[in-house]
Order: C-alpha cells, then structure tokens, then sequence
C-alpha cells in the first residue's frame, strides 16, 4: 500500500519503519558491548558461560528486546523484507 506522507496511514507506517530501523540500528550498535573488548564484564570458567552471563547482567529487558528483533530484521532472510523498506519508507 502506498501512503500519501500527510495521511494517518503514513504515520502509522512511520512508527512502524521507525521501530524497525531503531531496533536494526541498536542492534548493530550494542554488538560491540559484549564484555570482551568493552562494556561490563562477568568473570566465569568458559567463554560462553562469560558471555551468557554479561549481556545477561549487562542489558535492560528492553535493551535485550530491541536487540534480539534488531537482529532479526537484520537477518539475511528479512533484511530486504524489512529493514530496506522501513529505510524507503523513511525517506
């Protein structure tokens, strides 16, 4: 459906596209702050114990929401379907 940018359905799309590259684009961001190089860390025996436990420490409810749909939007199956359309829509 194409929406005429000063109509109520482009805004409805527009939150939608806004959510979907915001939760991309924190995602991409937050990657970086896995307690190796940066951000808090949790000392534990195996590396996948240390990482299980710092970004379970680490992130918020929400943060951890954001990111998990921000990969999945970014994921090579929907990228196209989601993230390259919410970016034409926000345009």
């Amino acid at each position: 459906m194409r929406a005429d940018r000063d109509s109520n359905a482009a805004h409805d799309y527009a939150i939608a596209a806004y959510y979907i590259i915001a939760t991309a684009e924190a995602s991409s961001n937050l990657a970086r702050y896995d307690g190796v190089r940066y951000g808090l860390r949790v000392e534990d025996d195996s590396l996948l114990a240390m990482y299980r436990k710092t970004r379970g420490a680490g992130f918020g409810a929400e943060v951890k929401r954001r990111i998990v749909l921000g990969t999945y939007v970014l994921s090579a199956g929907y990228y196209d379907a989601y993230y390259l359309k919410g970016r034409k829509f926000a345009r």
